[in-house]
């Protein structure tokens, strides 16, 4: 019987330092381009035909608990891949302003109030070429946000289905 409670606490002790707990907050948020010239030229005199699509912004954190640090490797946003810029949170809750100049402004929470650690992960740039790994885990695949990090020199997956939209940012 002591053998039997010896290797339960062996093999509790094991799964609770295997992976920390990450718990990812994604938005999107599309922004409006500022207004065009009446009749746009290059310096030939040729029209100039220039792209209206909004942009996307994607605001993606992750929260941990822990003493050890997390290292974020890579960021899937709907399957493609970017590259990322890290920034440690330093206070909570994380708000974003909305609205603009002369509009009605109103503050959305990305982060409540917590005491774990926040990182803020940026995605960069335009997606690479490069599509899901299989190595990532089947069950994450599908899913909207998907993260890799190291955590105590080995690699992890955390994924997230939705992205929360939040209202557009008017163009300036």
């Amino acid at each position: 019987m002591k053998k039997l409670w010896f290797l339960f606490w062996v093999s509790f002790t094991c799964v609770a330092e295997a992976q920390p707990s990450i718990k990812l907050y994604a938005y999107s948020r599309e922004t409006t381009q500022g207004t065009l010239r009446r009749n746009p030229n290059n310096e030939n005199g040729n029209p100039v035909i220039s792209s209206r699509e909004p942009l996307q912004n994607y605001y993606v954190f992750a929260v941990y608990k822990g003493s050890s640090p997390v290292r974020i490797a890579s960021l899937w946003i709907k399957g493609k891949r970017y590259q990322v810029q890290v920034e440690k949170t330093d206070s909570t809750p994380v708000i974003l302003s909305t609205g603009g100049p002369g509009i009605n402004t109103s503050k959305e929470i990305l982060v409540p109030a917590t005491k774990s650690n926040v990182i803020s992960i940026v995605p960069l740039g335009k997606p690479m070429d490069e599509h899901i790994l299989n190595s990532i885990p089947a069950s994450r695949r599908h899913s909207a946000i998907i993260v890799s990090y190291y955590y105590r020199g080995k690699l992890y997956y955390a994924g997230l289905k939705k992205i929360k939209s939040l209202l557009p940012a008017p163009g300036v």
